[in-house]
């Protein structure tokens, strides 16, 4: 900085402003932000919902490895959650620093992927279905920040995800891991971060006691990351689980460069009573054209976690070859 006078300077991340050491970096309001409230403090995923960054420059949620590399480096005997030879797998180091902020030890990281797996989902039938369900689970996560925050857009400029592979065979926040395999989350990163995108979010705020509050609306925002404009044409669809299409709402906007513009703001009232959006879920599908291409995409919005949805089983067989 003494050197070139001429440019921005900023001393470290996270930090609250140019000048800023002290501990109010972990203000939403300024500043690049460090957030992990929601993986060590095991809060819910609407959390984000109630942060406003202007840069987010770390955050991320754990997953176990896929079931062929976990089995890979354990012994049979020790394929379980709860075996030291497995959990030493778990990197995650307790410091007396996170110490000082979250309360879950060490031996309880792993845990916490299990009390969001058991908020989220329901309970798998078995260790392999466990480790399996992790991976989406990581993704939802991720994928839930990412739409929230840029759909903040100009206010939020930038997100980035804690982290991107692994070096040594772990449960870890990576999207990639050992070996170069992608877990699932690399692939919703992937589309969740796409130049132009139908990013959802819902109103939530910290009531007392730090119990969250709100989530009976959904938002849909466009959101254009491209340096000229396009023309967006889908529709929001009223779906159940069991594949029947209640209501569609047809939507067309053009989309300035660099930009984003909220579509729907709506209360959950107006897609039916609160039974019947027990079995509904919306999806907005939606065409992309710059007028040099044209892409398609779809974007979802669950009234209820998957917990307390009628999924019934869809009677599919594979044979892998």
């Amino acid at each position: 900085r003494t050197i070139d006078t001429d440019h921005p300077w900023w001393p470290t991340s996270p930090a609250s402003t140019p000048e800023g050491f002290s501990d109010d970096f972990y203000l939403d309001s300024k500043g690049d932000l460090h957030t992990w409230d929601v993986w060590y403090g095991n809060k819910p995923f609407e959390t984000w919902y109630t942060m406003r960054p202007r840069f987010c420059d770390e955050y991320g949620y754990q997953s176990f490895s896929s079931v062929g590399l976990c089995r890979a480096n354990v012994k049979p005997e020790d394929f379980s959650l709860t075996a030291p030879a497995f959990d030493n797998h778990q990197k995650a180091g307790k410091s007396s620093w996170r110490a000082a902020h979250w309360p879950a030890p060490a031996a309880d990281l792993s845990a916490c992927i299990v009390n969001a797996m058991m908020r989220e989902f329901r309970f798998p039938s078995s260790t392999e279905n466990m480790i399996r369900l992790s991976q989406p689970l990581q993704a939802k996560a991720l994928v839930t920040a990412i739409n929230a925050w840029r759909s903040l857009k100009p206010w939020c400029m930038g997100i980035a995800v804690w982290q991107l592979n692994d070096v040594w065979p772990s449960t870890s926040w990576s999207t990639v891991e050992y070996g170069g395999r992608w877990k699932q989350s690399m692939y919703q990163v992937k589309r969740a971060f796409a130049p132009v995108r139908i990013c959802t979010s819902s109103t939530y705020s910290v009531g007392f006691g730090k119990t969250l509050e709100g989530g009976t609306n959904v938002i849909f925002t466009a959101v254009n990351d491209l340096p000229r404009p396009v023309e967006v044409r889908g529709e929001i669809v009223v779906r159940t689980y069991a594949g029947d299409v209640i209501e569609r709402r047809p939507y067309a906007l053009r989309l300035a460069a660099n930009s984003a513009q909220r579509i729907v703001d709506a209360a959950y009232d107006g897609f039916g009573t609160a039974a019947e959006r027990a079995n509904r879920f919306l999806t907005f599908d939606y065409e992309v054209s710059d007028g040099a291409s044209v892409r398609t995409d779809r974007t979802e919005w669950f009234f209820n976690r998957f917990v307390n949805a009628p999924i019934e089983s869809p009677g599919l067989s594979f044979v892998a070859r």
